[in-house]
């Protein structure tokens, strides 16, 4: 036992540096509870999706979960209430009849096929709000006992520190990530699940708090980012998904990207899930940008990259920027080259620049 325990620590300072982690993390609290399975989920359903970690053997199930509607119709969450006032809650507090329960449907066909019958949550506070550990045990499992109830006070502490830690981790790089943009006509605006806006930078590349989308983008348009956005936080975080806008507002041609909050900036236990790059664009580069789109039938997403090339960004910096690997970034670039008639970056900063 002292060595899962000692795994545990060693994977959850891991997990500090890199959300990719967590997924061990569950695994060691398989092993340490005798589970079958463990997921970290918001107690807010608002902030799901797929921005959660899970055990291997529960992921492999997860789409079958989401993709057959078990998540809006499942009976476990009146668990959460409880779980929240008490610290911990198992799914026989809410359903004591074992029999009965195991006929409801989302058991008998979802959850005891994959033998995750039982459920105890534990609650973690961490600085994105509370967190719940959901333990799933085997259909036959007798129910949570004194022993496991102590493994679960030992657990909460040890994964609430490593939140705090990074999440400080995480602001960090969000701060290094604004400071990309510093001295530009370009500010950053970090929203959260909801689309409600967290942070922003200054046009000095500084984070300053705040809330509502505010002066990100025009109240008409608010109703089609909030889709769009929901699309984006609740996506595969690895497919790092981007939408761009361009309109005029106050006599000014305003273009904004909007992106996934990176793989290497984001955590878990942070609001942070939505990057938008706004900047001001002259005339001159409204024109330019609407030759893009007309004649040469670039998307928002290429013309994007293009400006970011402009503006001395390499590929490798590029990439981070948009969450993606230099290869793929490489990849747009060449089927750049194939619609604007270039063949090389060089070659594509002067043509944009002679528009």
């Amino acid at each position: 036992m002292n060595t899962l325990w000692k795994n545990l620590n060693k994977n959850l300072s891991r997990a500090v540096e890199h959300a990719k982690y967590w997924e061990d993390v569950c695994n060691d609290i398989v092993d340490i509870m005798g589970a079958t399975g463990v997921i970290i989920a918001p107690a807010n359903p608002n902030f799901r999706g797929q921005w959660m970690s899970c055990s291997t053997g529960l992921k492999v199930t997860l789409p079958e979960y989401l993709e057959g509607g078990w998540h809006l119709r499942d009976p476990r969450e009146k668990v959460t209430p409880l779980m929240l006032e008490h610290g911990h809650a198992t799914d026989s507090d809410i359903y004591p009849d074992r029999a009965a329960k195991y006929e409801m449907p989302f058991y008998k066909e979802f959850l005891c096929k994959h033998n995750f019958g039982m459920l105890t949550a534990l609650k973690v506070l961490t600085p994105g709000g509370y967190f719940g550990v959901m333990i799933h045990f085997a259909n036959d499992h007798p129910g949570i006992c004194d022993d496991q109830i102590s493994k679960l006070k030992n657990l909460r502490p040890k994964i609430e520190e490593a939140t705090i830690q990074a999440y400080e981790v995480a602001h960090k790089r969000i701060t290094s990530f604004a400071s990309f943009f510093s001295g530009t006509e370009s500010e950053v605006f970090i929203l959260d699940a909801q689309g409600n806006q967290t942070l922003r930078t200054n046009n000095f590349g500084k984070l300053i708090t705040a809330n509502g989308v505010g002066k990100l983008i025009p109240s008409e348009l608010s109703d089609q980012l909030k889709d769009e956005l929901s699309e984006l936080y609740a996506s595969d975080p690895n497919l790092s998904l981007s939408k761009a806008y361009h309109f005029r507002q106050d006599n000014d041609n305003i273009t904004i990207l909007m992106i996934q909050v990176p793989p290497d900036l984001r955590h878990y236990f942070m609001p942070f899930k939505v990057c938008a790059i706004r900047t001001r664009c002259s005339e001159n580069t409204a024109i330019q940008h609407t030759k893009l789109r007309e004649e040469f039938f670039l998307t928002d997403t290429e013309i994007s990259t293009i400006e970011l090339l402009s503006a001395g960004k390499t590929p490798q910096v590029i990439s981070g920027l948009l969450g993606l690997k230099t290869s793929s970034i490489r990849q747009r670039l060449k089927g750049i080259y194939a619609k604007t008639f270039v063949n090389s970056q060089v070659e594509l900063v002067a043509f944009y620049r002679d528009l």
